[in-house]
């Protein structure tokens, strides 16, 4: 409604529109999507457009509360650290290491510092969101 100027149109004519715009209307339709989610006016669990019902696909990995995401912070970085032990041992010749077996561990470690990075972030920036009965609302990073 808002966007055509409080007209009415058809559902034929927003049809045709969409299929003419390609995929430049599916960047502006996440766009709107991650707008309204910020605003806190999309559930978790199911939204409806237009009277259909899309499922949400919030992760449970990325969910929880502030306190889940310092342990899963821990947790990644000690993996890290273990990994990194690990290629030091290697490097050290206490232990040998196929090339295709530390390629895989090293990708591995990037992408756990990658997430850590990530959790780092967000964990500086956000507070836990309060329910009504005082308990921490899960947020999803």
């Amino acid at each position: 409604m808002a966007l055509s100027a409080r007209s009415v149109p058809h559902f034929t004519i927003i049809a045709q529109f969409i299929r003419e715009m390609g995929p430049v209307i599916k960047g502006l339709f996440v766009d709107v999507l991650l707008y309204c989610d910020e605003l806190g006016l999309i559930g978790r669990e199911m939204f409806a457009i237009d009277g259909c019902k899309i499922s949400s696909n919030a992760s449970k990995e990325w969910s929880g509360t502030k306190e889940d995401f310092e342990k899963k912070k821990a947790k990644f970085s000690k993996l890290v650290e273990t990994l990194v032990a690990k290629h030091k041992e290697v490097d050290a010749g206490k232990q040998v290491l196929p090339a295709e077996v530390r390629a895989k561990e090293e990708k591995a470690i990037k992408a756990l510092e990658e997430k850590i990075a990530t959790l780092d972030e967000w964990l500086k920036t956000q507070e836990d969101k309060i329910s009504h009965t005082g308990l921490p609302k899960k947020s999803h990073l």
